[in-house]
């Protein structure tokens, strides 16, 4: 593997602060941040130090005492060793206790946005003041997508680099194209005809019932097909119910949490993936795995979507997710794509969010910076 420009800059002198990491018991939580972290490692860039709560504090009083266990490690941290550089993840979170070493001079910020943190940051005044703090002092921010870096730009102004990282990328060895037939008969799908997905938490917000519903309006109107939905939340029960309710008993297989390695054979099974959030996306990287399958997806034209699922050529958007409209988008669409030429080259499509490739990026514009 060539190694990317500037790596020699700041190898070995990472301090990763974090309120969101994996812990033993907790091993999703923060995932996506430890990945990232991963990637570096695996080109010579360890991080010397973490400060981060691992795993989801249970309760009012763990909360606390997580943050405050995280603080206190990263302000003991920044002192360690002048010229580090610290990479900290939802700015507002973390900044606090660093702010001595800035103000020093010992250290060099790294901010990196993830959703909420940037989108939500106007609602609380004193987060608001933190994420400009940690923008001010910051050689860079890093940002899931060039819709964020814009919101970034509109929010913060553009006094410092901004680098989109597209959350670490999409690991192509494993979300490739395979045998439908195969990754069928291995989940047990029996269906010859054309197969629908759904993954994602089960939130009102994700869309979760509009998917549903749109599902009723392809049965009352003939449309063969069979759907498969993978994941888990508090709507569970509800997304259920409504499924016997509107008659979709023996259409609709509830395959409940898979883990993040297991989800590639249901792409593969899938004929289209519909991701009908009502979310302002960071990225959507579950969107990005089933195009990297070769399935097309049917989403909102919103955030960042638009950014790879291209209208017509390797997905369907829609100005909302209606049930009306995701129904349309689904029709539409099985008459657009299905023969292994297609499938190929809606793969090739996101090849430019592969993760080796992703992290090179991010490396040599990040050098620069500091």
């Amino acid at each position: 593997m060539t190694e990317p420009k500037g790596i020699n800059k700041i190898r070995g002198e990472l301090l990763v602060v974090t309120n969101m990491y994996p812990s033993e018991s907790d091993g999703r939580y923060g995932i996506f941040v430890k990945k990232a972290h991963d990637l570096l490692s695996q080109r010579g860039l360890r991080a010397a130090r973490i400060a981060a709560i691992r795993g989801k504090p249970s309760g009012a009083l763990g909360k606390i005492a997580a943050y405050l266990e995280m603080h206190l490690a990263a302000f003991i941290y920044s002192f360690e060793k002048k010229g580090r550089t610290v990479w900290l993840h939802y700015p507002s979170h973390g900044i606090l206790p660093l702010i001595p070493a800035l103000l020093m001079g010992r250290i060099k910020l790294v901010i990196n946005f993830h959703g909420s943190d940037l989108l939500g940051a106007g609602k609380n005044p004193l987060s608001l003041l933190l994420t400009r703090i940690a923008v001010h002092f910051a050689s860079a921010s890093v940002v899931p997508s060039e819709f964020f870096r814009k919101e970034h730009q509109k929010r913060f102004g553009v006094n410092r680099k901004i680098i989109v990282f597209p959350s670490s990328g999409v690991d192509m060895g494993l979300f490739r194209p395979t045998s439908k037939e195969a990754a069928r008969s291995r989940l047990g799908i029996e269906e010859k005809g054309p197969v629908i997905g759904y993954v994602s938490s089960l939130l009102e917000k994700k869309g979760i019932f509009e998917f549903i519903e749109a599902l009723e309006i392809l049965r009352v109107r003939g449309v063969s097909f069979y759907a498969v939905i993978v994941g888990d939340g508090p709507e569970r029960q509800r997304a259920m119910a409504l499924v016997e309710k509107k008659g979709l008993n023996g259409k609709v297989l509830m395959v409940g949490q898979v883990s993040h390695f297991g989800l590639a054979p249901y792409f593969n099974a899938l004929d289209l993936f519909v991701f009908p959030t009502k979310f302002e996306e960071s990225l959507g990287l579950v969107a990005l795995e089933a195009l990297s399958c070769g399935v097309p997806v049917i989403t909102s034209r919103r955030a960042a979507m638009p950014e790879y699922v291209r209208h017509g050529l390797n997905g369907w958007l829609v100005d909302e997710p209606t049930p009306e409209k995701l129904a349309e988008g689904i029709e539409e669409s099985l008459k657009l794509f299905g023969n292994q030429k297609q499938v190929d080259a809606v793969a090739d499509s996101v090849l430019y969010y592969e993760q080796n490739a992703s992290i090179d990026r991010l490396i040599e514009d990040l050098a620069p910076c500091l």
